[in-house]
């Protein structure tokens, strides 16, 4: 710590016992973005409305206590937590949020804030159950479970959202407590939103007395259930893809997600559904696990390569041919090649790039790639976008012995630089085919049109060998420079 700055921080404490009121305001404020640890017992006694008349300066010395974050400021926060009068709601309000800040170390001190906090969620005023909900959360005790349970009922729907995402953050041991967390949280989920007019047609019954909570608040309900784990909010999230919206759907998706192989059953499952946007939905968190196993990755790849192929819904399609792409198997090119063909072209653009992406482990099946990326850069793609990812994809799997490859990147290269000067959008498309030729061959396209009538004469393998040499030699330069 530098002189300055102890010098700064002696005379923020000594401006606690200022008689004007701003000096202390500040100096509470200085001291809790410094984190100063020794500032704590003058700090304390600021929050006390005895000593410390300004609510504001009560306020900011709560606030510092919990920035700080040490237990020793637990009795001078419970005190201030229980501050009466109106003029004190800031005080308490703030004080209950630092409680949810402090790292505890002792049981005694723990059990009390808990006791404190769960006593506060059925107070009048909202905005102190709301904190006391999150603090809970941050807190981790599973204690708290039943009192936050209770406060999914809360007729604020902030305070159901602070509970829910609380809930979420605890981990429960009990398993059937566990199971009644689930149950409840997966009422909210399905709960309509502000913005949703119609139940789901799966039959959850709400919470007693609410009619309509926040998007958000199913959101953390979500959220919560994957945190959780329990086995039966796998189905209940599946479930609830029926009600559309898709910042929730999202936490759902990333809910599963955490399940990992557990969900994948279920998942594919899903992908049968009579509802569409389930399906779709399903098809996009498998895209989303982290697998583990072949076995695994087979049925997924499995489910997920039918639906490609025989969706009648084109957004079913897309997602199946993204999540093949997510998943990166070298089992999934066969349906991505297949995909390469479907009619709409936002499929097509999702199977080029997700070709791109795989970890082949065969020269076959690479080369089974090339030839069917090679085949979107002719003319018989009318889509731009499609080109350019197939160029994008060549450039990444392709090798510079993959006579195929160069020629169909050149050709498409040279005709859209012809056409360029009609449409100013083939732009982003033959320079991405400059862009792939450049990464296999270490050289620029006019670099390779200049050399067109050498190779000509050359053996096509020593020329694209030489090719190769010449990158890596010119990528040796670049790096030394």
């Amino acid at each position: 710590m530098g002189i300055n700055e102890r010098e700064l921080i002696e005379s923020a404490i000594a401006d606690l016992e200022s008689p004007y009121y701003l000096k202390r305001r500040h100096a509470a404020e200085l001291l809790r973005n410094l984190k100063v640890v020794e500032a704590i017992p003058q700090l304390a006694l600021r929050t006390d409305a005895k000593i410390e008349r300004d609510s504001v300066v009560r306020e900011e010395a709560v606030k510092a206590l919990g920035k700080i974050g040490n237990e020793s400021a637990a009795k001078a926060l419970l005190s201030a937590a229980e501050e009466q009068g109106a003029e004190s709601m800031y005080v308490r309000k703030s004080a209950i949020e630092a409680l949810g800040q402090l790292e505890y170390h002792t049981e005694r001190v723990k059990t009390s804030v808990i006791e404190l906090l769960t006593a506060k969620l059925k107070v009048d005023y909202q905005y102190e159950r709301r904190n006391a909900a999150e603090a809970l959360g941050n807190i981790g005790d599973e204690r708290a479970v039943n009192s936050l349970l209770e406060a999914l009922g809360d007729n604020d729907d902030f305070v159901v959202l602070h509970a829910a995402q609380a809930l979420g953050k605890i981990k429960i041991t009990d398993t059937k407590k566990r199971s009644e967390v689930v149950s409840a949280l997966s009422k909210i989920l399905f709960i309509p939103s502000h913005a949703t007019s119609t139940y789901s047609p799966k039959v959850y019954v709400p919470q007693p007395g609410k009619e309509r909570v926040s998007n958000s608040t199913r959101y953390r309900a979500a959220e919560a259930l994957g945190n959780i784990g329990g086995e039966r909010g796998i189905g209940v999230l599946i479930d609830a893809f029926s009600i559309y919206h898709p910042d929730v759907n999202r936490a759902q998706n990333e809910a599963l997600a955490k399940f990992g192989r557990r969900a994948v059953s279920d998942l594919r499952n899903g992908l049968k559904s009579k509802d569409m946007h389930t399906r779709t939905e399903c098809a996009e968190t498998l895209g989303m696990i982290k697998y583990t196993d072949k076995r695994t990755i087979k049925r997924a790849v499995t489910a997920l390569s039918a639906n490609a192929k025989e969706s009648e819904c084109k957004s079913t399609r897309v997602a199946c041919v993204r999540a093949l792409g997510e998943i990166r198997d070298e089992s999934c090119a066969d349906a991505l090649i297949l995909a390469l063909r479907d009619e709409d072209s936002d499929v097509r653009w999702y199977s080029a790039r997700g070709l791109g992406g795989l970890e082949f482990k065969t020269e076959e099946k690479r080369r089974e790639g090339v030839a069917a990326l090679c085949e979107r850069l002719g003319n018989d793609e009318k889509k731009g976008d499609v080109r350019r990812a197939a160029a994008e994809s060549l450039g990444s799997i392709a090798k510079p012995t993959d006579e195929d490859a160069l020629e169909a990147l050149r050709a498409s290269y040279t005709e859209r630089t012809t056409l360029f000067s009609r449409s100013d959008q083939l732009m982003p498309e033959f320079l991405q085919a400059a862009s792939a030729l450049d990464h296999l061959l270490g050289t620029t396209p006019l670099e390779w049109d200049a050399r067109a009538d050498a190779r000509a004469s050359l053996n096509p393998a020593a020329f694209a060998q030489q090719a190769a040499t010449r990158g890596a030699t010119s990528s040796a330069n670049h790096a030394s420079a």
